[in-house]
């Protein structure tokens, strides 16, 4: 599914992505994009709609952090940013671990450099810019 967004309309999609996730029991979600594209803009969008009423920053520095979530099945919000790391480099922590409890809900940017990910089933949801400042392209794909 393709969308065009304005910013100021981010939850909507949020929304799309958590529903898809619930409706395919899928826990892990990437987020692709260039720098700048919104990427942490969008996992702080998702964690606003899980009722996580922390502030979100990009775990670019510490590569994780997480959250509680408030309500429901799923009980924590990882967000992981593996931007520092080189492609294919180990996070020094088992994203397997994470991801075989179904009560974790996990988002990572820059997804590629982490190894091991590629057969895992996952929600991409990847964040093109476009000529107008305010709006990006949404691609989302379960596969």
């Amino acid at each position: 599914m393709k969308r065009v967004v304005e910013k100021n309309n981010l939850s909507y999609i949020a929304g799309e992505v958590l529903e898809l996730m619930k409706d395919t029991n899928i826990n892990l979600c990437f987020l692709k994009g260039d720098l700048g594209a919104g990427k942490t803009t969008f996992a702080r969008e998702i964690a606003k709609k899980l009722g996580i009423k922390e502030g979100i920053t990009s775990p670019t520095f510490n590569i994780m952090k997480t959250y509680k979530i408030p309500k429901g099945y799923q009980k924590n919000f990882i967000h992981i940013d593996a931007y520092r790391l080189g492609e294919g480099d180990d996070l020094g922590f088992d994203i397997k671990d994470m991801l075989d409890d179904k009560s974790n809900m996990i988002f990572v940017e820059w997804p590629d450099y982490i190894s091991g990910l590629k057969d895992i089933d996952r929600i991409e949801v990847e964040i093109l810019h476009t000529d107008d400042l305010e709006k990006r392209i949404f691609r989302i794909l379960n596969k």
